[in-house]
């Protein structure tokens, strides 16, 4: 929980609802469909979880979907820090 204020708590929660909803008003005008589905999924990571594998469950998230037949297909995809095709490729080598 993040402290918000003299007093109050604030969980993730409140933060994802906020982006979820600020984006979604953004596209509307261009897609004019729903962007996001109801709820979300978080995970946190354990010590032994490996990054990288994590990385390549959400990166072929679109595979998964249907969306795309490869992950590098999906328009949204990328890191400000490597490329998707590093992660993936690194993920295969575990």
């Amino acid at each position: 929980m993040i402290k918000e204020g003299p007093t109050k708590r604030v969980g993730c929660h409140v933060y994802v609802c906020g982006w979820k909803q600020s984006t979604a008003f953004a596209a509307k005008p261009q897609h004019g469909m729903t962007l996001w589905q109801r709820g979300y999924y978080e995970h946190i990571l354990r010590r032994d979880e490996s990054t990288i594998v994590r990385a390549a469950y959400v990166l072929t998230n679109p595979v998964r979907a249907g969306l795309v037949r490869c992950p590098t297909e999906y328009p949204w995809l990328g890191s400000f820090v490597t490329t998707a095709e590093d992660l993936l490729e690194r993920a295969q080598m575990l």
